[in-house]
């Protein structure tokens, strides 16, 4: 089709043509969160079920944000034409997709790292010039984003989990997301190599037998090989599902009883995970990382051990 409001690019794929694109174009983004938040909706309209972001913040400037989904997913062809003004998968309804041009016009980076199963986009962005939310809060900085800037971007998702209950949403920092992927089998083991255990994305046969690094590495990921020994030996906890109710991360909650044996409490699986929780994001408003959290229940006291990191990017450099 070459006329009309539109012009077909195949695979459900058009560009508006006139005054269609202008008209059904996001508002101006003004903040990382609302790149996030197209990001979010973007997914939703493709039919996603299942959403994980990950994201982390570079010299207290450089936010990157990685967004998967198991939606409806990209052609490779047209890997750089969704960034193309006007180009939408939905010509008849808000236009899913518009945003990505306007994301990466106020972008260093934007791209579209694995077109299918699942799909993953990937935006980094200068604070500077695009900035994040501030809190009303006594923590923030002058200087760049405030400390609590991890909390605005998980009040992004709260509002979109709330307005959006049929997906599941998780949120995390890069290595969270990839321990939550390989727990939700979105990364999966394919036998063993010569060079070790071998690696695959989902049902890709395409991606059988590689190393692990290599298979997040297609996803948008740049974790070092020491950052991944940790995730895979279970020491980094995986992405937490945002959800419409509480404070946002779902905090894996109480079992509604106490197990006493004389003076010595004893603490659940449910609960251990609710006081990570609450560490991590403890670490989070610091710029820290939470590592290894270990507990001892003795009379008359609980003792917690918590491994505290410096951001990954920081920590693996």
């Amino acid at each position: 089709m070459t006329d009309g409001p539109f012009r077909d690019l195949g695979s459900g794929f058009v560009r508006l043509s006139g005054l269609e694109a202008p008209r059904r174009a996001p508002s101006t983004l003004s903040s990382v969160e609302d790149v996030l938040g197209e990001l979010l909706l973007n997914a939703h309209e493709a039919g996603a079920k299942s959403i994980y972001v990950a994201t982390s913040l570079r010299h207290r400037r450089f936010r990157t944000l990685i967004v998967l989904d198991d939606g409806a997913g990209v052609p490779e062809a047209l890997s750089e034409e969704i960034f193309a003004p006007g180009v939408t998968s939905k010509p008849g309804s808000r236009a899913a997709g518009l945003a990505l041009h306007h994301i990466r016009a106020s972008a260093l980076e934007a791209r579209l790292c694995n077109p299918r199963s699942p799909t993953s986009l990937k935006v980094v962005l200068d604070t500077h010039t695009l900035p994040e939310r501030a809190l009303q809060s006594t923590s923030r900085r002058s200087d760049g984003p405030s400390r609590t800037s991890k909390t605005n971007l998980l009040a992004t998702a709260l509002d979109f989990a709330r307005t959006h209950p049929s997906a599941n949403l998780y949120l995390g920092t890069p290595s969270e997301t990839v321990a939550r992927l390989i727990y939700n089998r979105i990364i999966q083991k394919s036998g063993e190599t010569r060079l070790g255990a071998g690696w695959r994305i989902g049902g890709d046969r395409g991606s059988e037998g590689r190393s692990l690094g290599e298979v997040v590495e297609r996803l948008g990921f740049d974790l070092s090989g020491r950052t991944l020994a940790r995730v895979i030996s279970g020491r980094v906890p995986a992405a937490s599902l945002v959800e419409a109710g509480g404070t946002g991360k779902r905090m894996i909650g109480r079992s509604g009883r106490r197990e006493v044996e004389g003076a010595r409490l004893a603490l659940g699986e449910k609960e251990r995970a609710g006081i990570a929780s609450i560490l991590r994001g403890a670490a989070a408003a610091s710029y820290l990382a939470l590592g290894e959290v270990r507990f001892e229940s003795r009379e008359g006291r609980v003792e917690i051990r918590a491994e505290v990191l410096y951001p990954e990017e920081e920590y693996d450099d």
